[in-house]
Order: structure tokens, then sequence, then C-alpha cells
């Protein structure tokens, strides 16, 4: 009896194994962009271990990466089922804000924000969703008072409190480091669009202020920016019209991007 047991154990610690292995394919395929073979792999790991939520996880963003926004919310809602962790919840949050279901991703980003408040990203988005469901949006930002605002992401909660510029958040987002700038700075050509559609001014969401950031303070001026940058962002082709499906594609492969926590065997649920 106990040599069954001991037996069962193994087989079971095997196919744990196998199906990270098969997940950790799939996110292989999942960072060049082909979003069916990880699927593929993905399929493969939850056949192994359909308990996993961390997988439905990540297969749900893939299906999102690829705009099947039906199948993402069905795998983001397993994972949450599962594993109620925060980034289930903003990923499903960013779906349902992209299908302009805004007082649903408002529920979701509220609990991703009580399970991680320290992420400013979080804040970020439950003050867009609660903007875009006709909500005062203000409150969003309340806990950021007790957050180091001064590195990134921080300026861009000082933007949507309008204590700052466009143009200081784009200071802000250069880095040295070619890849992290490159990932700022498509953080910022969105949440600066953002900020200038919910306050009806088009432009922002093409230009760059060239006023001087708040203060008075010395800083680079930047010229007035028409064209877009020149490379894809996150996966997506700067440029595309709905500005909703950009911040979707950016959260979906951010969050692939995390997937590395499946190497450890554990998914943990703060940032």
């Amino acid at each position: 009896m106990e040599q069954d047991a001991l037996k069962d154990y193994s087989h079971a610690e095997n196919y744990e194994r196998l199906a990270t292995a098969f997940c950790n394919r799939g996110n292989v395929y999942a960072d060049k962009g082909e979003y069916d073979r990880a699927i593929q792999k993905y399929n493969q790991s939850i056949g192994l271990n359909p308990s996993d939520g961390a997988t439905f996880y990540i297969r749900g963003n893939a299906y999102a990466s690829k705009g099947d926004y039906k199948r993402a919310i069905q795998d983001l809602n397993e994972a949450v089922r599962l594993q109620p962790e925060y980034m289930a919840f903003i990923s499903r949050g960013a779906v349902r804000f992209e299908q302009a279901d805004f007082a649903a991703s408002v529920l979701d980003f509220t609990m991703s924000s009580q399970l991680a408040p320290t992420d400013i990203y979080n804040l970020m988005w439950l003050y867009l969703a609660r903007a875009r469901a006709g909500l005062n949006p203000e409150g969003a930002l309340s806990s950021a008072q007790k957050l180091d605002l001064t590195s990134w992401p921080g300026p861009l909660i000082a933007l949507y409190r309008g204590e700052s510029f466009p143009n200081a958040v784009m200071v802000a987002a250069a880095n040295p480091d070619p890849k992290k700038e490159r990932s700022q700075m498509c953080d910022a050509h969105f949440y600066i669009a953002e900020y200038g559609l919910l306050r009806g001014l088009r432009d922002e969401t093409t230009r760059v202020s060239t006023q001087n950031p708040v203060n008075g303070d010395p800083a680079p001026k930047f010229e007035v920016v028409d064209a877009p940058p020149p490379s894809p962002c996150h996966g997506f082709k700067w440029g595309e019209p709905d500005i909703a499906a950009i911040a979707l594609r950016l959260v979906a492969a951010t969050a692939l991007s995390r997937a590395a926590f499946l190497l450890t065997g554990k998914w943990k649920g703060t940032p």
C-alpha cells in the first residue's frame, strides 16, 4: 500500500515537471510572437496539470495577444478561480477594457490593486477604467501618496494628477539600457495618449508637449513629434486606431514576459 502511494506520488511529480517543461517551451514561442505554437504547448501543459492556474493565465494572455478575447476571458476566468492572483485580475481587466466593458474592468483592477497596492500600473489601469466607466477616477491614485514616484513608472502618476507634463514623462522614461528604455517609452506613449483622449486633447495621442516640466525645472525640450516610434512596441505596430487594443497587447506582452516565475514552480502574486 505504501509502495503504491509512493509510486502514485512519483508519477504526479513527473507529470508536474513535464507540464512545466511544456509551459516553458510555450513561453519561448510566445516570446517570438509565435502564439499558435505557444498555445499548443500550453494545451499540453494544462492536459498534464489542469489545476495550475498560472498556465491558464499565460495561455489567456497568448489568446489576448492573438485578438481571441473570448478564449482569453475563459482562460483568465479559470486562472482567477484556481489561483486568484493580481496578475490574472489585471490581465482580465485589460481584456474587458478593450471590449469596452469598463464597469467589469473596474472590478478587476480594483481587486488587482488591493492584492498589489504598490504596483503603480495597477493604479493607472484603475484610474483609466473608472474614467471610461463614467466614475470619478481620482480616488484610484490616492494610495500613490505613500509610494516613491521619482523613479519609473512614478512620473505617470504625476502626469495624471496634473503635477507634470507629457514631455516630463518622456524625459523620465529615458534609460541607458536600450531594452528598458524601449519598454518605458512604449508605456509613456500609451499613457500620454490616454491622458490626451480623456481630456479631449486629440493632439496628445501623436505629439509630445514642448512645455517645460512643472515648476520650470531644467530639462531637455522635445520637438513636436508627429511620427510614431520607428519600430513596433510590445508586439504591436504604433498607429493602430484602437488605443484600447494597444493597451491590451501591451499588458498581454508584459504578462508573457513575466512567465519566468514558472521556473521556480510557484506563482507568486506580488510584484
